[in-house]
């Protein structure tokens, strides 16, 4: 009677194990493969290295996590030129990416809209057939007083580009159903509140390495659903007291992100 109840236990033991193991999320191969991450854009994410600030971030938590991280960032290029790119379509296509991060040049949006909503739209389609988490890179305007604002078609401020900026970027999202992760809302928060903050190279478009830390830190945010508050990371050429505030603001500042469907 006892045999039989053990062999009984066991036969259960043995059918709950099989179940738990083949419908797990973790299995041993899932638990080993590494997580990918492909960023697509230009000069924006290349300066300071931009996609390995944000590995560093995630691995300062989880050390043990093997990350896989890829760029196609020519200066320069519009998101028409990676949509015409056979390298970068096949990199995507059969890169079994987790994670894809797409940004488009400063002004593509501004001079050429139309332009900009068809490359966008196609490109995320390809992106998000390929299996992975899309988000777009929401841009930042220039610096005050740059040339550009003498043209009518960049707003004349940095507040009215970024708004025209957050617009467009937010339109193909929800028309696409991704998110956009508004690195340049939250670079014009900064800039009208914390004046002292440089976020800006000499040129007064690109990242200094303050930009990019804090765009790092935003992105960190959106991607991994981490708060950054609780993140030691500090690259060189940022002050603990910047690190500080760059990372409560990539902290509270509000969602404008769409549920994405992947």
């Amino acid at each position: 009677m006892k045999k039989s109840k053990f062999i009984y236990l066991g036969i259960i033991f043995l059918i709950t194990f099989i179940i738990i193991f083949l419908f797990s999320d973790i299995s041993p191969n899932k638990k080993n493969d590494p997580l990918k991450i492909l960023f697509i854009g230009n000069s924006y994410t290349f300066n300071n290295e931009l996609p390995i600030l944000v590995k560093e971030m995630k691995k300062e938590k989880n050390w043990n996590l093997s990350i896989e991280i890829k760029a196609f960032t020519p200066g320069g290029a519009k998101l028409k030129d990676h949509l015409n790119s056979p390298f970068t379509l096949e990199t995507i296509r059969n890169g079994n990416w987790d994670i894809i991060v797409i940004q488009g040049h400063s002004l593509e949006p501004l001079m050429n809209p139309i332009g900009f909503n068809n490359a966008a739209t196609d490109l995320l389609k390809i992106t998000k057939e390929s299996g992975a988490v899309v988000y777009l890179f929401e841009t930042w305007s220039r610096a005050k007083d740059n040339s550009i604002y003498n043209e009518a078609w960049s707003g004349r401020n940095p507040e009215s580009m970024q708004k025209k900026l957050s617009m467009k970027y937010n339109e193909i999202a929800q028309n696409s159903n991704v998110t956009v992760i508004p690195i340049g809302s939250i670079w014009q928060k900064i800039m009208t509140e914390n004046k002292e903050i440089e976020l800006y190279s000499m040129d007064g478009s690109h990242p200094s390495q303050i930009g990019s830390y804090l765009t790092a830190c935003i992105i960190y945010k959106y991607i991994f659903n981490e708060d950054p508050m609780k993140l030691n990371y500090i690259p060189s050429g940022v002050k603990e007291s910047e690190a500080k505030i760059l990372r409560q603001y990539a902290t509270t500042f509000g969602s404008t992100t769409v549920k994405n469907d992947l």
